[in-house]
């Protein structure tokens, strides 16, 4: 118990006597990516600890099931972010990614607003954003709640409209589909919207990313901190071990690719799609666990792994 009292010291010392730049690791992280463009997802994850507000909004990039990190900010208090917070951090961004690689940038009803629609147009920036469904929007010389352009599609069914909406003062496209849950998902995008449905699907790898910084991998909430700095720096610390394990997973799953669930189902039934039986972070977590618990036996592949994070 001593040992482990003693290393947990240590690293409460380290994060509080070192910081990080995060233009650092978001560069190292998208050197790590494909290069080529790049669908950004914006969203936050907050939890209480005691009366205290654990609130961050993160930009992740989505890729293969789960969004790499790039930049975030705590925000110091409870509820949604403001239209300041959410530019200050998009501007953070735009400071060392050229918005030539930006594929769009997807975010849910929270962050849809005026205010960022205009900036996002204004700065020429591809977008594929969730809007409330009694949002107003000038169609055809008539305004109306959006919903009602989409009252007539049933489950399952999309429609894009042919030409652009008014939305708050701003010409833009507009999607609506019908859920199978009974909730219609409306979505706007600056072009394209045909494929906006399939665009916005990324945006639930932000939420594989929460899981794993959360109960599915890291336990973020157990380290019970909630000062800003040390928190950023934890999660700089987290951004390049999730980089790197699911660099590791994808790395194993060319040899021995993971096991899918329901697979007799698969075979039987053709519609039915099998899934992965784990994540591929958690195939690449529970591996590199596996080799620093026996560094010294398997020293030879514990450094194939960190040869993954190489940019060279």
């Amino acid at each position: 118990m001593g040992q482990i009292a003693s290393n947990y010291r240590r690293c409460q010392r380290f994060l509080a006597e070192f910081s990080f730049d995060q233009e650092t690791i978001g560069r190292l992280i998208l050197q790590l990516l494909p290069q080529d463009t790049l669908c950004l997802c914006l969203d936050r994850t907050e939890w209480k600890f005691g009366r205290v507000s654990i609130n961050l909004l993160f930009i992740g990039v989505a890729h293969q099931g789960v969004a790499y990190p790039l930049v975030w900010c705590f925000l110091g208090k409870a509820g949604s972010s403001s239209l300041r917070e959410r530019l200050r951090l998009l501007r953070r961004l735009l400071s060392f990614l050229p918005k030539e690689r930006i594929q769009t940038l997807l975010a849910d009803r929270e962050f849809a607003c005026t205010g960022f629609l205009r900036y996002l147009r204004w700065h020429k920036l591809p977008y594929t954003l969730r809007i409330k469904a009694g949002s107003r929007v000038s169609y055809r010389g008539k305004s109306r709640p959006a919903l009602q352009l989409f009252r007539h599609l049933r489950y399952g069914q999309w429609e894009a409209l042919p030409k652009p909406v008014k939305l708050w003062g701003q010409r833009t496209y507009l999607m609506g589909g019908y859920l199978k849950t009974g909730e219609y998902l409306l979505l706007i995008t600056q072009a394209d919207p045909q494929q906006a449905h399939l665009r916005y699907a990324g945006r639930w790898e932000i939420e594989t990313l929460f899981k794993a910084f959360k109960s599915q991998g890291f336990d973020f909430e157990s380290t019970h901190l909630t000062r800003a700095e040390r928190l950023e720096s934890l999660i700089a610390l987290m951004s390049i071990a999730l980089v790197w394990a699911h660099k590791v997973g994808e790395w194993l799953s060319q040899t021995k690719p993971i096991p899918l669930k329901n697979r007799a189902q698969a075979h039987t039934d053709p519609t039915h799609k099998a899934r992965k039986l784990y994540s591929t972070f958690r195939y690449g977590l529970d591996h590199l666990r596996q080799l620093l618990f026996a560094a010294e036996a398997r020293k030879n592949e514990l450094h194939a792994c960190m040869r993954l994070l190489s940019c060279t």
